[in-house]
């Protein structure tokens, strides 16, 4: 297996951390085995039964979970048929049965991730971004304590969904900021799957000598892109003079493995193979909290980004831009473009529903749109003193925040107390999925 897919596993101990920084610093990200399959089980029911069996299609549209064996319903809020429901909804499926679920599947199906709003703040969405130890490596690889995690979206990607996005970078590579610039903001992406997931990237492609090669020898074959552009993505028919294309790699990101990549480096997307299983899991991501609130979030939508996500916590739903400044559509932005595509949307709810607008389009003619449902008896999730400091509800405690290295008496932890406040437990030697007690029962 070639170094840079080495997935690690195990106690978060000074000398496992070095060795996931060394990676994480030389090709650019590194994996770690982070839930059970337990977990990952829960998770995928969690989506489920919160998400994509709350979709507000006609009834004949909406998906139905039969037994493999009698071909009666299953319930997903039944222990004795989670089982059997999950066999059934994880795949591979046959083609009747693909077709079924394209049909009932939530909003953003082709990119395979929904922006409904009940996926932003899901108990084991939340439990996942505040576990002391997801934390204690992000803070490791940022080399700071004071972090702020990311309210970004869960994945249910389905076989023969996701967009071939072609190589890019969440940044603008032909006019790229200074990396010690004073707002520069060290942040650490990622994400994880409950099912096997991909990961398409160019291995050392995050590295400034790597970015300037990049400048030198693309800047001509890109005249229109602008220095105001906040994403470069490559395009085929262009040339090619690094290879980037010969360069990228496709990774395999084993179940329960989380993957946490660095900001600048070259990535993509590729379609999940119609013969393969959902990938299900979620996105996670952290960045130094540094002075809080970005300007930048408030100059793109107008308002803190702090009070942004505390609205978006309290209320439940989704956060008025990405981690990265974009902004968070309900539905794919092209069906504006495309009113066949909204319309088939549209028809597969029943008439005179709530979730249907009508409005105009920029040249004045009428448009119908799609808006997202008030969420109904909202509970916010359960947060940890940590959690509670990772979403900017609590301060962070008045200490320097850098990061120089692990305690050797206390290795790969967040403090005891906050390992007491999140009811999570240390990976133990004979669990490397790291599941609590209660979690396992």
């Amino acid at each position: 297996m070639p170094k840079y897919a080495k997935v690690f596993s195990g106690l978060l101990t000074p000398e496992l951390l070095r060795k996931m920084k060394v990676q994480y610093e030389k090709y650019g990200f590194c994996m770690y085995k982070g839930l059970c399959e337990a977990q990952c089980d829960a998770a995928i029911l969690e989506q489920w039964r919160e998400v994509i069996l709350k979709q507000e299609w006609k009834d004949d549209i909406k998906i139905k979970v039969h037994s493999l064996s009698d071909n009666r319903i299953l319930d997903v809020n039944k222990k004795e048929d989670q089982e059997e429901f999950l066999r059934a909804v994880r795949g591979p499926f046959s083609k009747k049965e693909l077709e079924l679920l394209k049909t009932g599947w939530p909003l953003h199906r082709g990119f395979g991730a929904t922006c409904d709003p009940s996926v932003f703040h899901l108990q084991s969405v939340w439990d996942i971004r505040q576990d002391p130890d997801h934390y204690t490596i992000a803070s490791y690889m940022l080399e700071d304590d004071k972090l702020w995690v990311g309210v970004n979206r869960s994945i249910q990607k389905l076989p023969g969904q996701g967009e071939e996005e072609f190589l890019h970078g969440d940044f603008n590579m032909l006019f790229p900021a200074s990396d010690d610039g004073e707002d520069e903001v060290k942040q650490l992406c990622g994400k994880v799957g409950y099912t096997s997931t991909q990961f398409l990237c160019v291995p050392k492609s995050h590295t400034r000598e790597f970015q300037q090669q990049v400048v030198e020898q693309y800047s001509e074959h890109y005249p229109h892109a602008k220095p105001s552009d906040k994403k470069f993505g490559f395009d085929l028919s262009k040339p090619d003079p690094m290879g980037l294309v010969e360069k990228s790699r496709l990774l395999i990101v084993p179940l329960g493995v989380f993957l946490f990549w660095k900001d600048k480096l070259i990535h993509g997307q590729k379609k999940t193979p119609i013969n393969k299983p959902v990938e299900y899991g979620q996105y996670l991501g952290y960045w130094v909290k540094g002075k809080g609130s970005r300007d930048e979030y408030q100059a793109t939508c107008g308002v803190c980004e702090l009070d942004d996500r505390l609205r978006s916590y309290n209320e439940g739903v989704a956060p008025l831009l990405w981690p990265s400044f974009d902004k968070i559509q309900f539905y794919p932005k092209k069906f504006d473009n495309f009113p066949n595509i909204m319309k088939a949307y549209i028809e597969k709810l029943d008439v005179g529903h709530p979730m249907v607008v009508n409005g105009f389009m920029k040249n004045g003619k009428p448009k119908q749109y799609l808006i997202p449902m008030p969420r109904v008896n909202y509970v916010p999730p359960v947060l940890s003193e940590l959690g509670q400091m990772l979403l900017g509800i609590r301060e962070w405690p008045d200490t320097n925040g850098k990061r120089a290295a692990v305690d050797e008496a206390d290795p790969g932890s967040a403090s005891k107390k906050q390992r007491k406040d999140g009811k999570q437990a240390a990976v133990d030697e004979a669990d490397l999925g790291g599941a609590s007690k209660k979690q396992r029962k």
